[in-house]
Formats: C-alpha cells, sequence, structure tokens
C-alpha cells in the first residue's frame, strides 16, 4: 500500500489562503518568442478594436461573484458578465463570470479571467488549470490576487488567448468539487468556450494546461471533451505533476496529508449528494465548517490530531468507486497529451509516474513526456514551462507526434 505520498500533486496556488504565504508558482511564461514581445504594461486599456460588442458589465449594486437567476435558454461558455482587469500591452483581459454546468448536469456560475492579444489573426485558446487553493470561495485565486495574465506573457506573445478558471464552487456559489474529473472538466472546456464571446477572432482550436489539481483537471477535460464539447478542435493536453491516483492515496491514508484527503472527503461526499453524517467520521464533522469554509492552511489547522476521515473502514461503497472513477487515464483520450514531471516531485512520485504512464499507454493514447531531475513539485511548473510552450507551438501548428509509449 506504499501508494501515496507518491502521487497527490495537488498542493499549488495558495494564493488564496487566507493566512499561509502565497505559494503560487511564480514563474512568467516568456521565452524568446516568434512575435516581437510587448514591453511590459499594468493598464487596463481595452480599447483595441474588437469585432463583438462589450461583454456585460457588472450591475452597479450586484457582487461579480453572485450570479443572478441563469436563463434556461443560455449555453454553457456564455458570459453572465465581466470586468476589465490589468494585462501585458497589447492584450485585453477580463475577470470573468461564465455559465458553466455541475456534475448532476445543472447550470452554476464559474468565475475566472481571459486574455486576448490584440491583432488581425485568428486566436486559439490555452485553457490553464490551477492547483489546490481549498474548498472556499475567498480561496479563488481571481479573489485573493493567483496567477494573472502577466503570468503567462509567452502564451499571449505566441497569438494564443488565455482562459484560466478558478473552477466550480471557488468564488462563485457551491461548496468546490475538489479533483472531481467531471466539475474540473466542465469549468475547464467551458472558460475556453467563454474566450469567443469577447472576440470572434478566436477560433474553436484549443489546448488544456494544468499544474498539479490543474493537471488532473487538464487530463479529464481532454477525456471528456468529446462528450462536453465536440465542436472544440482540441490539439492536446498538458499535465504537470498532476493528481493520478486518487482511489490509492485515500487508501494510504498518509497522516501529513489530511488536510487535502479531507476536502476530498467533503467535496466527493458533496457531489454524489451523500449525507455527511451518513459516511464522514464524528471527528471530521466537528470540523466540516472549517474546512468547507477555509483554504488550504484552515484545513491544515483543522485536521491536526483526527484519528480518521470516513464513518466505517473502508469508506462508504459509494464513495470506493467514485475514487476510482477519478483516477485519470483509465480509458483512451482522443487527443495527445503531455505530461510533465520531476523525479524529486515528493508528492507525485517517480514511480508512481510511471505507473502512471503504464496506464495511459495501456488505453492506446498518445502521450509524450518531459522529466526534469531535480525541481520540487512547487518547482516543476517552472522547470517545464518552456519546454511545455514549444510542445503547444506545435500542437496549435498541426506537427505530428507519435508519443513516446512503446508499441
Amino acid at each position: 500500500m506504499k501508494r501515496l505520498c507518491r502521487l497527490v500533486a495537488i498542493v499549488l496556488v495558495c494564493a488564496a489562503c487566507s493566512s499561509e504565504p502565497e505559494v503560487v508558482p511564480a514563474t512568467t511564461v516568456e521565452v524568446t518568442s516568434t512575435r516581437a514581445a510587448a514591453p511590459p504594461a499594468t493598464s487596463v486599456d481595452q480599447s483595441a478594436e474588437r469585432s463583438l460588442a462589450p461583454p456585460p458589465s457588472v450591475p452597479a449594486d450586484a457582487d461579480f461573484y453572485e450570479p443572478p437567476e441563469l436563463p434556461a435558454a443560455g449555453e454553457p461558455g456564455d458570459v453572465i458578465w465581466a470586468e476589465p482587469i490589468s494585462a501585458p500591452a497589447g492584450v485585453a483581459a477580463w475577470k470573468v463570470l461564465y455559465r458553466s454546468t455541475s456534475v448532476n448536469g445543472t447550470s452554476i456560475a464559474v468565475s475566472g479571467w481571459v486574455a486576448i492579444p490584440d491583432g488581425d489573426e485568428a486566436v486559439p485558446v490555452v485553457a490553464f488549470g490551477h492547483g489546490t487553493t481549498g474548498l472556499a470561495d475567498k480561496c479563488a485565486p481571481t479573489r485573493r490576487g493567483g496567477q494573472a495574465p502577466h503570468n503567462f506573457q509567452r502564451a499571449l506573445d505566441n497569438g494564443w488567448a488565455v482562459a484560466y478558471t478558478d473552477y466550480q464552487g471557488l468564488g462563485a456559489p457551491g461548496l468546490h468539487h475538489y479533483l472531481v474529473g467531471a466539475a474540473e472538466a466542465h469549468a475547464l472546456i467551458d472558460v475556453a468556450r467563454s474566450a469567443a464571446r469577447f472576440d470572434e477572432r478566436v477560433t474553436d482550436q484549443v489546448a488544456f494546461w494544468g499544474f498539479s489539481q490543474g493537471g488532473h483537471a487538464a487530463l479529464f477535460a481532454a477525456e471528456l471533451f468529446g462528450e462536453i464539447a465536440p465542436e472544440l478542435d482540441v490539439v492536446g493536453s498538458v499535465a504537470v505533476a498532476p493528481a493520478v491516483d486518487i482511489s490509492g492515496w485515500v487508501e494510504e491514508d498518509p497522516l501529513g496529508e489530511r488536510h487535502f484527503l479531507a476536502m476530498v472527503a467533503l467535496a466527493y461526499t458533496d457531489a454524489l449528494g451523500l449525507d455527511p453524517a451518513s459516511v464522514l467520521s464524528s471527528e471530521l464533522l466537528e470540523r466540516y465548517d472549517q474546512i468547507a469554509d477555509g483554504c488550504i492552511f484552515d484545513a491544515t489547522v483543522a485536521m491536526s490530531g483526527v484519528p480518521s476521515l470516513y464513518k466505517t473502514d473502508p469508506p462508504d461503497e459509494r464513495l470506493v468507486s467514485f475514487f476510482a472513477a477519478n483516477d485519470p487515464g483509465t480509458s483512451f483520450i482522443a487527443t495527445p497529451i503531455l505530461l510533465a514531471t520531476s523525479e524529486a516531485d515528493g508528492l507525485l512520485r517517480a514511480d508512481v509516474a510511471e505507473t502512471f504512464v503504464a496506464r495511459v499507454c495501456g488505453t492506446g493514447t498518445t502521450l509524450d513526456r518531459i522529466v526534469v531531475e531535480d525541481a520540487a513539485h512547487l518547482e516543476t511548473f517552472g522547470e517545464t514551462a518552456d519546454d511545455v510552450v514549444a510542445w503547444l507551438e506545435d500542437r496549435f501548428s498541426g506537427a505530428p507526434t507519435q508519443g513516446t509509449c512503446e508499441s
């Protein structure tokens, strides 16, 4: 059962946590580009001519993150409202509240941001998923100063739009369904769709990119886009240090990662519509509000000394089945995948990454790899960013890849 420390690549963007230091990877994705790099800027200038009408503005008496009643006729990706945010020169960006779909099929609002470079050329989209922040609305990166358009300079210089999601239940109402693949996939796919509502140059050509929890999201978006958004031309998906073995993680139950496991327990119970009192331990129930209303630091404090998470051992069979259902890479993925890992990552250990690779290759999926030697988990995003962007350049240009799986 030594399956765990090995795997859970989820600790990442803590910018939303109220008391802990920010651990967002600070890497700005900028290296030599085929386009002239724009000078840095922090102005919010949206004056460039765009072919579509401006997105709806937030009413003066409204809270940005509190959506109105959603009309039945809307479509996933529709912009509920948006407001301009700071961006590099030559780029227009907005914080956006957009329409998406919950795990039970209902329409919901999700927050994020969209950045689109100026120009006359067609604009493909990179949809980005961030790492673990917590379960509460206050943990959303757009609420607490997480990654911003300036962190994606190279992608924007390449003429790509960047669409960034807070995920369901972070920012907008509802408990965040942490590491629930379908919830993450809808949020990531629909923020990509929303980019086309801002500028008609935006095409249906999309790539997914995620780090840690976001790597899990990118894998499920790649797996499910054909069902969720068959109109999209998904050219590839990048998973950097992703969570890849939820079921093994829960089974191992490492003491030092109980705060993450507690978030999984609450999120999965809520996603399945189960009564928490029927499946969670009394100790966890006593701390439910502290975890549900908090970020990573709050969950860490809450879980100190908690002996068990579930009412029974093993947990309720409905949860056990759901853990396995949220392990990525168990079925064929119809777009190339890039897995970026580090041999020194203490969360996604090298042996676990190899097991995941064997699983993905066994499905017939095209898998490419980037492996670095010395990066810790939180450093893996920055250490692999240049190679990731180069891989995405090839995918958007239509260059073929045969993958690294042995035939």
